[in-house]
């Protein structure tokens, strides 16, 4: 069965926008917690500031490995590498991701293992995103 989430709007400096920012349950140290995530799929992989990391998740990051990405800005940022887990809807989920240094980062959610177990639609008729769960891992 699907997961639908609604999906918001904000205003730039080109007009209104779609924002596109669900509430996922993600395992910290206390159990399962909900945190807002920008669904990018513009975005290869997930991110999250390292403090959210660190606090959070508990992940020691002395001994996470380190390399530097990439952006549209094109510079790049030293980053964490890691592993996530998290649920939409009922269905858990282990991702590979990233860690910033940045503490105003957005929590984002990539393609990088979610595309693997879901197919996303973006419903901008009904102002929604919907996660359907693959029965067979694809990629």
């Amino acid at each position: 069965m699907p997961v639908e989430f609604s999906i918001g709007t904000k205003v730039i400096s080109l007009g209104r926008v779609a924002d596109p920012v669900v509430p996922l349950l993600v395992l910290t140290r206390r159990g399962y917690a909900p945190f807002d995530f920008l669904i990018d799929t513009g975005a290869d992989c997930s991110m999250i500031p390292a403090s959210i990391a660190q606090v959070e998740l508990g992940i020691d990051l002395t001994r996470s490995p380190q390399e530097t990405f990439f952006g549209i800005e094109g510079g790049g940022l030293r980053v964490f590498r890691g592993w996530m887990r998290l649920k939409i809807g009922p269905h858990p989920l282990r991702v590979r991701c990233v860690f910033s240094p940045h503490e105003h980062t957005p929590l984002i959610l990539g393609r990088l293992d979610l595309f693997r177990h879901f197919s996303v639609l973006f419903d901008n008729r009904r102002h929604l995103i919907r996660f359907t769960k693959l029965t067979s891992p694809s990629i």
